[in-house]
């Protein structure tokens, strides 16, 4: 054979053999000759197959074809308009039909809407509920309301100064009220945290006097204790930054309705329908700045108070006053462990009063 069989089946490859073998011997017995009818047997189904396949390939290619044909006949077709768009391309220039297309840049010097902007122009009611401060938050508590802001690009950088009348009150804050919430509900938490330190130093403080527990320990809670009553502090400090701002928002809200009045009394035609409109958002704003104000309030009264650090009076006696503690951390005059200085917050009159907390022995 001249040519291999490698690529027939394992059936029609044992039958060659075998027929090789009655040739070579010259035996021109019936099995030889049934064996070759077996073999063409083979051979036409084997090649049936294969003729199968190579329609089956053809077709495609002919599908194929007749999809370039089309595709090259539409081309044609549209020859003027692909020419056209690209030059857009080599132009730079946008294609109105692409699915991602952006409109052309506003130039710098088109007048922007507050609404549309980052930034409230000079509207006083823009100011932020967490003004400036010279001592970052620290991270884990600061809010993003806190968090710096880039100015709109397309802001002019030099505006004219703007009739308090004609500085529409921009929309309220839910996201910064809500961020405001977070803010008292970390300040409740910090407060229970402490209370709870509290207590546990008190009793660490009996079992150390007791023998029952190491210095080491007690040294642990008095500066988780510690910790606890900074972390109170500042979360109350930053409740009061947040009171503060709404306040003023509520003022500037106040002051924007009372300009537009003003402006009626003084100019008759201001009564229009645009000016009707803008005393509605100013009316509007007063009572969502109210709103938001009272319930702010409202959630800073639910925050746990120490009771037993309110007033220096009440305040009770500490029962290990007489731990043997070292010299350097006794009262001279009493001969009792000095008191810590507790910075406590009065939210209502923004004042700072400090109260002494119950001792705290420190080793």
């Amino acid at each position: 054979m001249t040519r291999e069989n490698s690529n027939h089946n394992e059936r029609i490859k044992q039958l060659v053999n075998q027929l090789r073998g009655t040739l070579t011997t010259g035996d021109n017995s019936r099995e030889a000759d049934a064996k070759l009818s077996d073999l063409r047997s083979e051979l036409e189904q084997e090649f049936k197959r294969m003729h199968e396949q190579q329609g089956s390939e053809i077709a495609a290619i002919e599908k194929r074809l007749q999809s370039l044909k089309e595709i090259h006949q539409q081309r044609a077709e549209n020859q003027d308009k692909i020419i056209q768009r690209r030059i857009d391309q080599l132009l730079g220039r946008s294609d109105p039909l692409d699915w991602n297309y952006t409109p052309p840049t506003t130039p710098p010097n088109v007048p922007v809407s507050p609404y549309f902007s980052d930034q409230y122009g000079s509207s006083p009611i823009s100011d932020n509920f967490h003004p400036k401060s010279p001592y970052a938050y620290p991270e884990s508590n600061s809010p993003r309301s806190t968090r710096s802001w880039q100015p709109s690009p397309y802001q002019s950088p030099t505006r004219s100064p703007q009739n308090p009348a004609s500085s529409p009150i921009p929309p309220s804050y839910p996201g910064k009220l809500v961020e405001a919430f977070e803010s008292a509900l970390k300040a409740s938490d910090a407060a229970v945290l402490e209370q709870s330190n509290k207590e546990r130093l008190n009793e660490y403080t009996r079992l150390h006097e007791e023998g029952a527990l190491p210095a080491s320990e007690l040294r642990r809670a008095t500066l988780d204790y510690t910790s606890a009553q900074k972390q109170t502090a500042l979360l109350k400090l930053q409740l009061q930054s947040i009171q503060r701002g709404l306040a003023r928002y509520l003022n500037a809200a106040e002051l924007e309705l009372a300009a537009l009045n003003e402006q009626q009394k003084t100019n008759p035609s201001a009564n229009s329908k645009s000016a009707q409109l803008e005393r509605q958002k100013a009316e509007a704003a007063i009572t969502d700045a109210k709103t938001t104000l009272e319930q702010f309030e409202a959630a800073m009264k639910l925050i746990p108070v120490d009771t037993d650090s309110a007033d220096p009076s009440d305040a009770p006696k500490n029962p290990n006053e007489s731990a043997d503690q070292p010299e350097s951390e006794l009262d001279p005059a009493t001969n009792a462990p000095k008191a810590s200085e507790d910075t406590t917050l009065n939210l209502e009159t923004e004042e700072v009063e400090t109260t002494p907390n119950e001792p705290v022995p420190s080793f």
